[in-house]
């Protein structure tokens, strides 16, 4: 394009230059100059418009594929998105998962400490009885002997 506006330009000035020379002289010579000048800057305007229009071409053609070119990343973008959210999820399910057992554990726990527990005092309660019986016994045999 930068071409044919230059070819054109020049050809102008050309035109231009021969037109000053015709109107200082009038030949037939000056007169077929500036018929194949004119020529000229017609085939450079043609010229223009083609490069123009093959321009518009290019750049519509560079935006079909800029947006050709995009597609796929957005694609991209938004699989990335979508496993994110996936992993995301399941990571979530996984703590809750995890809250539940250990909630669920925890009574289980409770009841085996609470058994441990009954069971100590059974025991000591057991030893209780058993101390106080021998002491009695003791006593009896303190009280009888003597």
């Amino acid at each position: 394009r930068y071409e044919a506006e230059a070819a054109k330009v020049a050809t102008q000035r050309e035109l231009e230059k021969a037109r000053a020379e015709q109107s200082a002289e009038t030949s037939p010579q000056i007169d077929i100059t500036i018929i194949e000048v004119e020529e000229r800057v017609a085939a450079a305007d043609l010229e223009l418009e083609h490069a123009i229009e093959a321009e518009s071409v290019v750049a519509t053609a560079a935006k079909g594929n800029e947006d050709e070119l995009e597609r796929p990343y957005d694609t991209a973008n938004e699989i990335n998105m979508l496993l994110k959210n996936e992993l995301t999820d399941w990571v979530d399910d996984q703590d809750r998962f995890q809250e539940s057992t250990l909630q669920r554990e925890v009574p289980s726990r409770k009841k085996e400490m609470v058994e441990r527990i009954k069971a100590r005092a059974a025991a000591a309660q057991a030893e209780s009885i058993n101390h106080d019986k021998s002491l009695l016994e003791e006593i009896e045999a303190k009280l009888s002997g003597e």
